[in-house]
């Protein structure tokens, strides 16, 4: 007579195999995660770095600048030294901030802010759902769109079939 725990034993392996290949999912998962994490933070030290050498160079040399640009419109425009050292003032203001936002939106648009990690946990939440049973109501835009098409391309290879003979 057979033992009652052999009609188990396959399903314990089944069980014993998913655990360890959704602990490897996690595991992948976590890595892809710091690998994005390492990624930004090495984006954000770099864009720190330009910025503090920006920042010191502007800070030494555009007064300089200003004031020996102001000293020449003084001199050889006739324009009073108030009025051109305001205008450099606002010019090197505007530059100033043109340049951050440029640095500022460079980093944006480079920054990944584990947008891969999530999408693949996305997908692994649906494929769960799919697989336990409980996403049967819940159909991916593609699969759709592959179930129209088909019943759409048994039509048109009959109409294909007429309009081609």
């Amino acid at each position: 007579m057979t033992e009652p725990e052999q009609p188990w034993g396959p399903l314990r392996e089944e069980l014993a195999r998913l655990g360890s290949d959704l602990r490897e999912m996690l595991r992948l998962r976590w890595e892809l995660a710091r690998a994005e994490l390492q990624a930004d933070l090495a984006s954000a030290k770099r864009l720190a770095i330009v910025l503090a050498i920006a920042a010191a160079m502007a800070l030494t040399a555009l007064p300089l600048l200003a004031v020996s640009v102001a000293d020449a419109l003084w001199q050889g425009v006739n324009v009073p030294l108030f009025t051109s050292l305001a205008v450099f003032a606002v010019l090197l203001l505007g530059g100033g901030s043109l340049a951050a936002w440029l640095a500022w939106r460079r980093f944006r648009s480079r920054l990944v802010a584990l947008e891969q990690t999530l999408e693949e946990l996305r997908e692994d939440a649906l494929w769960l759902r799919e697989w336990t049973g409980r996403g049967e109501q819940v159909q991916p835009p593609a699969a759709t769109g592959e179930q129209k098409g088909e019943g759409q391309s048994d039509a048109d290879n009959q109409g294909g079939a007429a309009a081609g003979t």
